[in-house]
């Protein structure tokens, strides 16, 4: 996984010089609807507008026929694993069953082609999925290493199916300082911007409360590059 870029949020100044960060968002976009694959971090304090500025993508995003998808980590749930992962797919289910037939249906089997045997697996993830793929066989007993290959596996092989060039994907996954270390471990490992593209992650996290997660910024310090203000 390769973040390509980091947008800086005034802390101070309450997103003074906006205009710059919505400028460099619609670049991020731009590239994404060509191809590309990139995760984009927004930290600030809270109330400096990161979930606005995430927004002002939405109406484009919708307008190119894409999906704009969002989840949000919080402090009460960090011993449940994937909930801003779960959230986020669950409304992408919500979006596809108001699809028309057509659509819904190719991309119906275009999931259930990239979850091969191991549907269950999106299912005990987000459940709103047997609506569209129905019920799957049981999965196959294997080591807890194993496991988590398979899934991190099968998450990335479901974004490829919803990312395409005719619906490029945008997902916003706020309040990262609050994530739990599988999520942590997910992103890592989803290869955003090699097996991933058309895809647009926006990671936002609060930069005074980091220091309490210090996975996060350890792959923050690892993997970042940082647009300045």
């Amino acid at each position: 996984m390769a973040i390509s870029e980091a947008i800086l949020l005034s802390s101070e100044h309450k997103l003074y010089g906006r205009s710059r960060h919505v400028a460099a968002m619609l670049e991020a976009l731009d590239r994404i609807n060509r191809g590309a694959g990139e995760i984009v971090l927004l930290p600030g304090l809270s109330g400096t507008g990161k979930t606005t500025l995430a927004e002002t993508l939405r109406r484009p995003v919708v307008a190119n026929n894409g999906y704009f998808l969002v989840g949000k980590f919080n402090q009460y749930d960090r011993n449940i694993p994937f909930v801003a992962w779960q959230q986020a797919l669950a409304q992408f289910c919500d979006l596809l069953l108001r699809d028309d037939e057509v659509q819904r249906s190719q991309m119906v089997a275009e999931i259930l082609e990239a979850v091969g045997s191991n549907g269950q697996l999106l299912l005990d993830l987000v459940p709103e999925f047997a609506r569209l793929i129905g019920p799957q066989p049981p999965l196959a007993v294997i080591n807890p290493q194993e496991a988590q290959h398979r899934f991190a596996g099968l998450v990335r092989n479901v974004l490829q199916a919803i990312c395409r060039p005719e619906h490029p994907l945008v997902l916003f996954l706020d309040d990262w300082q609050w994530a739990d270390a599988a999520s942590l471990r997910l992103l890592d490992h989803l290869e955003v911007g090699s097996s991933l593209r058309y895809l647009l992650v926006l990671a936002a996290y609060r930069e005074d409360e980091i220091e309490f997660n210090p996975s996060w910024k350890e792959m923050l310090d690892r993997k970042s590059t940082r647009l300045n203000s």
